[in-house]
C-alpha cells in the first residue's frame, strides 16, 4: 500500500514511519520535485 485516504484529520497528509509513528508531510516549497521516500 502506497497510501490511503481517510476522513480525519481533514486536509493533512501524514505518513507512518518505520517505527510505527506518524509524521505530517509538509507542502512542497519552491520547485515541485518528486519526493523519494
Amino acid at each position: 500500500i502506497i497510501g490511503e485516504v481517510k476522513a480525519e484529520p481533514q486536509g493533512i497528509v501524514a505518513m507512518r514511519t518505520g517505527f510505527g509513528g506518524t509524521r505530517i508531510v509538509d507542502m512542497l516549497v519552491g520547485e515541485q520535485l518528486p519526493r523519494i521516500c
